[in-house]
């Protein structure tokens, strides 16, 4: 297991988390976010062992984990991605005053 990463991004923009994995047989790569397996999408591409996300949304933000596994054992890597995005504001209920 490796330390963590963290990456920040704008949101609406496309983001690579790499991976980079050697072993003897090839390691399998799986990709959690948040302790849950990603799936691949029209927005979310496996490259290889990377990836690849287009449109980065808010709800993008997590803890991403890299998990490589072949006969002889398994390590990970640990990947924070904050998202950034411009304030919203939402006008509430009114309020009574007394």
């Amino acid at each position: 297991t490796s330390g963590g990463v963290n990456h920040v991004v704008r949101v609406g923009v496309s983001h690579r988390i790499e991976c980079r994995v050697r072993g003897t047989p090839t390691p399998n790569v799986v990709w959690l976010k948040d302790g849950l397996a990603v799936p691949a999408s029209s927005r979310v591409i496996y490259l290889g062992n990377d990836l690849f996300i287009s449109s980065i949304r808010p709800e993008d933000a997590g803890t991403y984990r890299c998990v490589a596994r072949n006969y002889f054992g398994s390590a990970s890597v640990t990947v924070s991605l904050t998202v950034q995005y411009s304030p919203r504001v939402n006008a509430g209920p009114p309020s009574q005053v007394a």
